[in-house]
């Protein structure tokens, strides 16, 4: 048994999940949880420092999870920060001084 499906058949869940058991449940990878924080669509328990473990409360990543419009403006927010990133990336090292955003198609 994986990982993953080790997470998803426990008999119970904990009342706060770590970023790799929240990213799973919700699909995601790791690093995108933090993309998601940073966006203000998640945030984690407490207020932890930048480089502290962060921890997510189960019952609403749960919720998210059921959330079909929530889950719609979690992948919408993440195929922009690619598009974006991966724009600044294409983008010649003299022109990415003064970059401007890809033009929503």
């Amino acid at each position: 048994m994986d990982k993953r499906e080790a997470i998803l058949n426990r008999r119970s869940q904990p009342a706060r999940l770590n970023s790799a058991e929240a990213a799973t449940l919700l699909g995601v990878c790791e690093a995108e949880l933090a993309i998601l924080a940073n966006k203000k669509i998640l945030s984690p328990l407490g207020s932890p420092s930048q480089n502290a473990t962060k921890w997510w409360a189960r019952e609403d990543i749960e919720s998210i999870a059921e959330s079909r419009p929530l889950l719609e403006k979690i992948t919408r927010t993440l195929y922009s920060y690619r598009r974006t990133r991966n724009f600044r990336a294409t983008k010649p090292e003299s022109e990415n001084s003064a970059v401007t955003q890809p033009q929503a198609a």
